[in-house]
């Protein structure tokens, strides 16, 4: 080695033999390599044992109304015709000033309430309302009812209904202003 004598490492496993970590990552591979499971992931996490935790987040509901109503927004699109019409008909129980003010919550850069991001950076009700993997967080309801007072009145499951046709049309967030 470059002082006293002593080997050096290269790397995570420098310490081996080439035959013997190639042999250790061929009992790594039998072992975990079937499974999909990459070397990060622990076998015995909850997720891994609970097959309900492979459902997409929301519900069957969810899923089957968002994807109406992404069918909608493609066959308007398709049509040319952007108008309102489909939004306001999954969200018949909303009045037109309450849809107004859902779909601007859905559309503001400012921040949703006392909410932070996994990177502690305020979340926006953009961020909150629209992720497109899961449904908003009671906090966030919270912060809408308080923002927007048309919405003080609705319940978290009619909003989220109202919300999910919305949602389902795709808005860039670069292409929104800070208010």
């Amino acid at each position: 080695g470059p002082s006293g004598g002593q080997p050096r490492a290269t790397g995570g496993m420098g310490y081996m033999r080439r035959n013997e970590r190639d042999g250790e990552l061929e009992k790594w591979f039998k072992e975990f390599g079937q499974k999909g499971l990459g070397p990060n992931r622990r076998v015995d996490s909850a997720r891994s044992r609970d097959p309900a935790d492979s459902r997409p987040v929301g519900g069957a509901k969810a899923r089957e109304l968002m994807d109406a109503a992404q069918a909608q927004a493609s066959a308007q699109m398709a049509d040319g015709s952007p108008s309102k019409a489909p939004i306001k008909a999954q969200a018949a129980d909303l009045t037109d000033s309450e849809l107004s003010a859902l779909e601007a919550a859905s559309k503001s850069l400012k921040q949703c309430g006392q909410m932070r991001n996994p990177f502690n950076q305020p979340l926006s009700f953009f961020s909150a309302l629209r992720a497109p993997d899961s449904n908003p967080k009671p906090e966030a309801w919270d912060a809408v009812r308080a923002t927007y007072p048309a919405l003080a009145s609705r319940t978290d499951e009619e909003l989220l209904k109202a919300l999910l046709p919305i949602k389902a049309v795709y808005v860039d967030k670069r292409s929104l202003e800070d208010e």
